[in-house]
């Protein structure tokens, strides 16, 4: 096996290990304690679906959490995205050093990468739309599907069908970012991240949270 196939491997093993992690994580913080899980069940219940007096499973991350400030879930998810940002460097080659010495009107690595993104996600939209309506009545409008499986919830005034595709709204935006900066460098991601840092400060300094305060500023 190559040298390349055998990185591609280790890469698939960690986001097998972080689909794991998150889905315990889920299944404690949702299954063990939650009464109401919205856009899954229609109504609160009387006791979270598999309670801690029914499985010990809760038990090991409760440990971690005391021992370290670990959350299994949490570990899982910047595993998922260490291992998408190690390709990004070989898709800006790929996509954007073409871009560069071309006539091309901007770098390719966005729409490749929501092309193969889209398939995927509309399909998953339609059947969680559709398990969730026949097994719990739950419906939303057509526009919220659509905002859903287009990942413009933050563009369209649309309710998320999923909550989980906030992941996907973050992974974009770093393929935004690798695509508006068609080569990543040390002075390039301080510049990015200094910048990121400043948009989230910002509210802080006027006294306000990112998200109230992004909104207030915007009002104003």
């Amino acid at each position: 096996m190559s040298e390349g196939r055998t990185k591609t491997l280790y890469i698939t093993c960690i986001k097998l290990f972080a689909t794991l992690l998150v889905t315990y994580g889920h299944f404690i913080s949702v299954g063990t304690y939650s009464t109401e899980v919205p856009g899954v069940i229609f109504d609160s219940m009387s006791e979270p679906l598999i309670p801690a007096t029914s499985q010990i499973l809760w038990k090991i991350e409760s440990v971690m959490y005391q021992a370290f400030h670990i959350e299994f879930a949490v570990v899982g998810v910047v595993l998922f995205f260490l291992a998408s940002g190690y390709f990004i460097p070989k898709m800006q080659e790929k996509y954007n050093c073409s871009y560069l010495t071309s006539q091309k009107n901007f770098p390719s690595l966005l729409f490749s990468r929501l092309m193969r993104l889209y398939p995927t996600l509309i399909i998953c939209v339609l059947l969680n739309g559709l398990l969730a309506y026949f097994a719990q009545g739950i419906r939303y409008n057509a526009e919220d599907y659509v905002g859903t499986a287009l990942l413009l919830l933050r563009v369209l005034p649309v309710t998320a069908t999923m909550e989980v595709v906030w992941y996907l709204l973050v992974l974009v935006f770093a393929y935004f970012i690798a695509t508006v900066v068609p080569r990543l460098t040390v002075v390039n991601l301080t510049a990015v991240y200094s910048f990121l840092l400043f948009i989230v400060l910002l509210p802080y300094m006027l006294g306000d949270t990112p998200l109230h305060g992004w909104r207030r500023i915007l009002d104003t």
